[in-house]
């Protein structure tokens, strides 16, 4: 266990000047998940008023039972909080602890397993927009966090549509999406558009990838994006993606599981990566990840921790860093997550603590640009686009959240 601990012990805080999915400050907090009505594959995401819910959990990783509280903070549409009063968007008390923990059971790694679930008893949504999750230590103010992490509520009051196609306006149509948008105003009254409505656009839930756009049409009862150059991405590669279930035998892209006895921790080796020139089809779920155990029966207590061994064959790259990136790593480019150029092996290494689970991943530079040297860049390659769009009426205080759509081709 000695060199687990070090591994964790010199993880970097992540900070980052933009919104990222999930901030991580506490070196003990793994495997944050945030998701809607306790779906792994569900974007977090709720209506208002509907019987929904956001669900956090993470793991602390240690058999001594750390007190946390939580707070929420309603923000504007870029992840600014917003100056309104705690009684002006939810009911209740703020300031909640979380009582919802286990321990871990037949682990070689010892944590204790947090859940939340929102809203709740003590607490419920007012207002649509994006709000934050703060999760911090007894003792400790929301400004010293263990982590935060974002999710929305949306009161739909128009409808949103997309289409997405290999055709754009601009040469690389053999790397390149095009996403057109429509949207259907007829349900309220919007007197300025272009200033009162904004949409923003992400791929793949990737905050880096977070687009503000402006409608090519305008109508009193409708609005559309075609032909839209603020509207082309990169199609990239499907996601690689391994699985550990077990304790013995390698499944899905792993190459072999050793116990190091001496470090009282079971090592996962994946199959070397290697450059892909070619478009390779794959069911990916677009960087998600997903924790699970073939042999036990609850996978948030009995699931495993185990030092995962990335590989990639490469020369080194001139002037670029190279990053494992999924919903796992939350949008942070860190230490923990940097390949390191083996000079001996001709290889880009990393080691990385994670639970038993599936995972998805890509390589990255260090602004979670996928290194098309790396995985290639291909029209073909199946996305999922996500559309938020708000509604900030002149004298209004909030960004409203009266939209979402959520498009895959």
């Amino acid at each position: 266990m000695k060199n687990i601990w070090l591994i964790i012990a010199t993880t970097f805080i992540c900070t980052a000047a933009k919104a990222q999915n999930t901030v991580v400050n506490d070196r003990n907090i793994h495997s944050v998940q945030c998701v809607a009505n306790n779906d792994w594959s569900q974007l977090p995401i709720i209506g208002l008023n509907d019987d929904m819910q956001i669900n956090i959990s993470f793991d602390e990783l240690s058999h001594d039972y750390r007190k946390f509280h939580y707070t929420i903070r309603h923000c504007d549409r870029n992840w600014q909080p917003t100056d309104m009063l705690d009684s002006e968007y939810i009911s209740g008390f703020n300031d909640q602890t979380i009582d919802d923990y286990a321990q871990s059971m037949n682990t070689t790694v010892p944590f204790n397993h947090y859940s939340i679930a929102l809203p709740n008893e003590q607490i419920q949504f007012k207002l649509s927009g994006n709000y934050k999750l703060i999760v911090f230590e007894d003792g400790k103010s929301e400004e010293e966090p263990s982590f935060t992490t974002n999710f929305h509520v949306v009161d739909r009051k128009i409808l949103v549509g997309a289409t997405i196609s290999g055709n754009t306006d601009i040469n690389n149509r053999t790397t390149s999406q095009q996403l057109d948008i429509s949207m259907n105003l007829t349900s309220m009254r919007i007197n300025y558009c272009k200033t009162e409505l904004t949409t923003i656009v992400t791929q793949n839930r990737r905050y880096e990838t977070r687009r503000s756009v402006e409608p090519s049409y305008i109508s009193s009862s409708a609005l559309k994006f075609e032909h839209n150059r603020d509207l082309i991405f990169d199609g990239n590669n499907e996601y690689r993606r391994f699985e550990v279930t077990n304790h013995l035998n390698g499944t899905m892209g792993v190459d072999r599981i050793r116990w190091n006895k001496a470090e009282e921790h079971f090592d996962v080796f994946l199959f070397e990566d290697e450059p892909r020139q070619n478009y390779s089809y794959d069911e990916d779920k677009n960087g998600l990840f997903y924790i699970r155990n073939e042999n036990r029966e609850d996978i948030d207590t009995e699931s495993d921790y185990m030092l995962v061994h990335f590989s990639l064959k490469s020369e080194p790259l001139v002037n670029e860093r190279v990053f494992i990136n999924g919903a796992f790593t939350g949008g942070c480019f860190i230490p923990e997550y940097e390949m390191q150029y083996n000079t001996l092996t001709q290889r880009y290494e990393q080691a990385v603590l994670l639970k038993q689970g599936q995972y998805n991943y890509l390589y990255t530079n260090q602004k979670g640009k996928p290194l098309a040297d790396i995985e290639g860049n291909f029209y073909e390659t199946r996305n999922e686009y996500q559309i938020f769009v708000y509604y900030h009426p002149f004298g209004a205080r909030y960004d409203q959240l009266i939209g979402f759509c959520q498009q895959k081709n």
